[in-house]
């Protein structure tokens, strides 16, 4: 005689679930990601967002999620990490490009930064945050025109190598938009590459 048995439930651990319940899974798991979000528990939701952009690599949602919760957890270098799969995902959202200058303005890569924001798309705020970087950084090499005669002498036989050589990139002066006058010296903007 043969015993029957009955057939057993399946559950979210076996491995041929069906493709409906996979997703379902992955969908309840991005929303208590989301819900730690909202209520400020950052760990809790980039460990949940992870969990599900590991299952599936081109969930945009749980990217962007993940990205949230680096960002607001201040963790930028692994926000650079999950900004960079979204571009490659999407890489015409100006938002994803916005907050990778952000990131790398946190990092103080200014260089790479004001690339960043000049892919936004030229919205009010993307010039705003290149406008600060281009006064930010020309105040650093004002400064250092001030208090560094090396740099201050080296800079006026050659302003581009001077620049450079500390780790500044030279703003061709068409297209710089402010000008810093000290005593007869002028200085462009510069960028700091990374």
């Amino acid at each position: 005689m043969m015993a029957t048995t009955k057939p057993r439930k399946r559950s979210a651990n076996d491995r041929d679930v069906p493709a409906q319940d996979w997703r379902m899974d992955l969908s309840r798991t991005l929303g208590r990601a989301e819900l730690a979000l909202r209520c400020g528990r950052f760990e809790e939701a980039a460990v949940l967002a992870t969990r599900v952009s590991t299952a599936d690599p081109t969930h945009i949602g749980a990217l962007e999620t993940l990205a949230k919760a680096q960002w607001r957890s201040s963790q930028h270098e692994e926000l650079l990490t999950t900004v960079s799969r979204l571009l490659r995902l999407n890489p015409y959202e100006p938002g994803y490009h916005a907050l990778r200058g952000a990131a790398l303005q946190c990092l103080g890569r200014y260089g790479e930064s004001v690339q960043a924001f000049s892919r936004c798309g030229g919205d009010a705020s993307s010039k705003e945050a290149i406008r600060s970087l281009h006064e930010w950084q020309a105040g650093l090499v004002a400064e250092m025109m001030k208090t560094d005669k090396v740099f201050k002498a080296h800079y006026e036989q050659s302003p581009t190598e001077a620049c450079s050589s500390r780790g500044f990139a030279f703003v061709a002066e068409e297209r710089a938009e402010r000008w810093l006058t000290n005593g007869r010296e002028r200085a462009t903007f510069f960028t700091r590459p990374s």
